[in-house]
């Protein structure tokens, strides 16, 4: 009887993986990964504040969103560190010092290093964000497929309008985080950012401000994309929230 048993458990297994999961129809993207972590800082640097800095050089294409993503800091602390005012002055080749543990002195200074010495964006208050795209949410913040979804997806027709969903700066656009397409990052007043995914096509550049509901890219399917859809995040520095709590 054993084997007998094993052999309906095979074949069990078997036509589960034939006919795919049961927990309904594959996501609109494929899982992205967590971003990696850096390696190792530089110990001959020195450090201020306690904190490890390692130094980076900036290469093609590289914006502040990027460096700060690969050493798990934030683009303010970044910015306070190298006496950075303006996202566009970072030129490829530039030497960087990276802290890689975001400094309360850092945060303190967020008005003064906010991308630009454009004021707009700085003053007080809490941003209210609006929906950036019209369509229907096919996959929630949380845990799928046994992974973080740090954000909500929302599908609708390629090429359709992308809108800021709140007042900012463009940080980030390009396509060179794996996995994500066509991105584009807002920085908000205070330490909040909004992140938009998959696009087919972008319509802003780092430096620029950026209104609340103006068009910023174009619905795609780009990066780990398995159907049209926006991918679309809130952040306070590199702490994912669940949009749909935001959103008005």
């Amino acid at each position: 009887m054993t084997g007998v048993r094993l052999a309906l458990a095979g074949l069990a297994l078997a036509a589960a993986a034939a006919c795919g999961s049961a927990e309904g129809p594959p996501p609109a993207e494929r899982e992205h990964g967590r971003i990696p972590l850096p390696p190792v800082t530089q110990p001959d640097l020195p450090a201020r504040s306690g904190r490890s800095i390692a130094l980076h050089t900036v290469a093609p294409g590289e914006t502040l969103w990027r460096i700060s993503k690969q050493y798990g800091t934030t683009v303010d602390a970044i910015m306070a560190e190298n006496g950075i005012t303006d996202v566009r002055s970072v030129a490829t080749g530039a030497r960087l010092r990276v802290p890689t543990v975001a400094s309360v002195d850092a945060r303190r200074d967020d008005a003064r290093t906010y991308a630009s010495r454009d004021p707009r964006g700085t003053a007080g208050g809490s941003p209210h964000f609006g929906w950036p795209v019209e369509g229907e949410i096919i996959s929630r913040f949380g845990t799928r497929h046994g992974h973080p979804h740090e954000g909500i997806d929302i599908r609708a027709p390629k090429g359709t309008r992308v809108y800021a969903a709140e007042a900012g700066r463009v940080i980030h656009a390009d396509a060179t985080l794996e996995g994500y397409g066509k991105m584009i990052v807002i920085k908000h007043t205070g330490h909040l950012y909004t992140v938009y995914a998959h696009n087919s096509k972008l319509l802003v550049h780092p430096g620029d401000f950026v209104e609340k509901g103006q068009a910023i890219a174009e619905v795609g399917q780009s990066g780990n994309a398995t159907t049209p859809h926006l991918h679309f995040e809130i952040r306070t520095d590199q702490t994912p929230h669940d949009p749909l709590g935001y959103l008005e």
